[in-house]
C-alpha cells in the first residue's frame, strides 16, 4: 500500500501540502534546478547572441583594417612605382612612347624573369609589387627596362625584341584626336 503522507521523491520525509507530492526539501531543490536551468537557457541566449555580435563586429573591424591598409599601400604604392620606372629610364616606354602609369612595367632585358622571381621569391620571399622595394634597397640594379604591357609581351613573343610603333600610311597625325594632359590618375 502506497503512503500518500510521504514525499514522491525521496521516501523519507512527509509531504509539505496537501496538494504537494513532495516534502518542503525536495520542492526546495526543485525550484533551485528550475531556476539554474531557465539562467542557463537565458544565458546561453545572451552568450549566443554575444558570440555573434563579437564575430561581427570583428568581422567588420578586420574589414575597415583591410580597407585603411589598402589605402596605405596605394598611396606608397605609386611614388616607388615611379621612382623604379626614373631609376630604369623614364616614365615612359622606350618602344612606343605609352606614358600612362598603369600601363607601364619592368621588363628583363635579357628576358630571365620567370627564373629570376623564381630565385628571389625562394631566397627572399618577395613577390609582387614588393619587387620594387627589393630593387630599390639593391641599389636599383641592371638588367631591367621599361615597357608598357603591350610592348612587354610583343617582346616575351619574339624572344626580347618589343614591338615597334608602326604607323598606317593614311593616318594624319593632324587630324588625330588629342587627348587631355589631365587625364584622370587611377592610383592616387
Amino acid at each position: 500500500m502506497i503512503d500518500d503522507t510521504i514525499c514522491s521523491k525521496c521516501k523519507v520525509n512527509p509531504r509539505s501540502a496537501s496538494r504537494s507530492k513532495l516534502c518542503f526539501d525536495c520542492r526546495k531543490i526543485q525550484r533551485i534546478q528550475k531556476r539554474q536551468e531557465r539562467q542557463r537557457r537565458e544565458n546561453k541566449h545572451y552568450l549566443d547572441a554575444r558570440a555573434q555580435f563579437q564575430k561581427s563586429a570583428t568581422t567588420i573591424e578586420a574589414e575597415n583594417i583591410r580597407q585603411r591598409t589598402r589605402l596605405r599601400r596605394k598611396r606608397l604604392r605609386v611614388p616607388l612605382k615611379m621612382e623604379a620606372l626614373r631609376a630604369y629610364g623614364g616614365e615612359f616606354c622606350i618602344s612606343c612612347g605609352e606614358a600612362r602609369l598603369e600601363c607601364l612595367e619592368l621588363d628583363h632585358i635579357w628576358q630571365n624573369g620567370a627564373e629570376d622571381r623564381r630565385s628571389i621569391e625562394k631566397t627572399t620571399g618577395v613577390k609582387g609589387f614588393n619587387m620594387y622595394i627589393y630593387l630599390k634597397r639593391k641599389g636599383w640594379p641592371p638588367g631591367f627596362r621599361v615597357l608598357c604591357s603591350s610592348c612587354n609581351k610583343s617582346a616575351f613573343r619574339n624572344s626580347g625584341v618589343p614591338r615597334v610603333r608602326q604607323v598606317h600610311p593614311d593616318f594624319d597625325e593632324k587630324k588625330a584626336p588629342t587627348f587631355p594632359i589631365n587625364m584622370p590618375n587611377y592610383y592616387v
